[in-house]
């Protein structure tokens, strides 16, 4: 018998890191704009914030993709249901959402399973970050990692949000 998976625990995972790819800007636009400024104060109230919240962020969204693409590889590992040879649900979701996966360095094919295995594999994992127009540094909603496979290296960035919204896709071709 394999682990139980709930659907609703992979789609949860991705509806967080959704939500978080949407509101990074945002939220430290508001903490700036609330922040108090002491005169002789050398860190700011924002930047201790802003410190807090990336720490906490990088944390979050980490934790929740590996939750995310372990489940789902479970999920996909123990399916046992019958397709035409001729269609693949996961390659319809993945293909459904544009501009999920580009490659940096090396081979890495585009699909759902293979963003997971990097994922979950990966040595080197980071957030990657804008600069708003007044000056704020905000995380995108994408990530690279990195890692090596058959000692070969490999580096990838994946845009989080439609990635998620394939994983949904995916799930619901999947329970159809």
């Amino acid at each position: 018998m394999s682990h139980p998976i709930d659907y609703y625990a992979i789609e949860e995972h991705a509806r967080i890191i959704e939500q978080l790819c949407c509101s990074s800007e945002f939220y430290l636009q508001r903490i700036y704009s609330t922040q108090k400024v002491y005169d002789g104060s050398i860190v700011t109230e924002f930047e201790m914030e802003e410190l807090s919240y990336n720490g906490w962020l990088e944390y979050t969204i980490s934790n929740n993709l590996i939750s995310l693409c372990t489940k789902l590889r479970i999920l996909q590992d123990t399916n046992e249901h019958e397709w035409n040879p001729d269609y693949s649900p996961e390659k319809e979701a993945f293909e459904e959402h544009e501009n999920i996966l580009f490659v940096i360095d090396g081979h890495v094919k585009g699909s759902i399973r293979e963003c997971c295995n990097k994922i979950i594999h990966a040595l080197s994992f980071e957030l990657t970050k804008k600069t708003g127009k007044n000056g704020i540094k905000y995380w995108d909603g994408s990530i690279i990692a990195s890692g090596v496979q058959n000692k070969k290296n490999w580096k990838i960035k994946i845009d989080l949000f439609p990635f998620c919204q394939s994983i949904k896709s995916y799930l619901s071709l999947l329970s159809a």
